[in-house]
């Protein structure tokens, strides 16, 4: 009879440790970090984030509040795709004090995303994500969601804007067609400017909080097309 000596160390075990530990991090409490919103010396900075978040700390049912201050006229977006077995709403609440808020956007899923898009004044704000899924499935182990957050102060938006009007190139289509795209693109890729699919929406508390998804988003190309069995063809389309 005989035994094996264990070859474990501490640095092994810490590996092991590391391995099964959930990497994705915690939803935050505040953008007021410098992180995301807090600059240099304390100003407002641009930020534009894609990340998965952990919830599988979180109970059933509980609303997580990412609360943020604005120093001046901002447009944000926050978007999230339609979780696979998790469901969940994404609110956009204006703060009043510490026991005072009211609903400024609630999002609606529309192409498998939910979607937040406004202009909002200076002011104190928080985004709430209320789950309704079963507890079970919220607190399955490192369940994450994902989010895309950003945020611009008017100004630099509106630079941005007229930078990309200046930039379009003279000769550009406001259309697209699948007869241009399959006869051009084999000799590169095509540029397409279409003037009124930049901007941004204006939100006022005390407005109906519901929002139109469809607004949020300028369609460039719709256009049905046939492969039959024996062409045995795809097609890649890169953006």
């Amino acid at each position: 009879m005989s035994a094996r000596r264990s070859t474990s160390t501490p640095e092994l075990a810490q590996k092991q440790a590391d391995g099964l530990r959930c990497q994705a991090v915690d939803l935050p409490s505040s953008l007021n970090t410098h992180r995301y919103l807090l600059g240099l010396n304390g100003a407002q900075k641009d930020f534009h984030f894609r990340e998965s978040y952990r919830v599988d700390h979180l109970w059933h049912n509980q609303a997580h509040k990412v609360a943020f201050k604005l120093q001046e006229p901002s447009v944000i977006r926050i978007v999230a795709p339609v979780h696979r077995h998790l469901e969940f709403e994404l609110v956009l609440n204006q703060d009043f004090g510490p026991y005072s808020h009211k609903t400024v956007l609630t999002a609606k899923k529309e192409d498998y995303h939910s979607t937040i898009f406004a202009q909002l004044a200076a002011g104190e704000y928080h985004l709430k994500l209320a789950f309704v899924s079963d507890a079970a499935l919220l607190q399955l182990p490192c369940q994450t969601v994902q989010l895309e957050m950003a945020v611009m102060t008017v100004s630099n938006a509106k630079l941005r804007a007229e930078a990309m009007k200046a930039a379009a190139p003279q000769n550009a289509p406001e259309t697209l067609t699948l007869s241009r795209l399959f006869l051009s693109s084999p000799s590169g890729p095509l540029t397409l400017y279409k003037h009124a699919a930049l901007g941004w929406r204006h939100v006022e508390p005390g407005l109906p909080p519901y929002v139109d998804q469809r607004e949020l988003y300028v369609e460039i190309l719709r256009e049905g097309f046939e492969v039959s069995e024996e062409d045995d063809a795809g097609l890649d389309i890169e953006l």
